[in-house]
């Protein structure tokens, strides 16, 4: 991982914390246990709902949130860099991650 990767995953995990959380974990289960199976139909929708609650009252304000986190960065210009890394979830190679 590239520094600016781990600054992105370290960034997005102050800000979308619960998010991050719930989509590793949906993640992880739709890619079944030992027998290969899925996960029961439905399994996550319950916990899906205050984290969607949750990211639809604060993204605005998160999204200002990263962007002044960058904003102390040598340049602006690589501060967009790195705050649109966090938001694409891309390295500044612009590979997806």
């Amino acid at each position: 991982m590239t520094c600016t990767g781990a600054y992105v995953d370290e960034t997005l995990l102050q800000h979308f914390g619960s998010l991050i959380a719930y989509v590793r974990a949906a993640e992880a289960t739709s890619q079944g246990g030992p027998d290969g199976r899925g996960p029961a139909p439905g399994s996550l929708a319950a916990s899906a709902a205050p984290v969607l609650k949750d990211f639809g009252a604060r993204w605005t304000s998160e999204i200002e949130a990263l962007n002044k986190c960058a904003c102390p960065l040598d340049s602006a210009a690589r501060a967009l860099q790195v705050s649109a890394a966090a938001l694409c979830q891309q390295d500044l190679a612009g590979h997806a991650r």
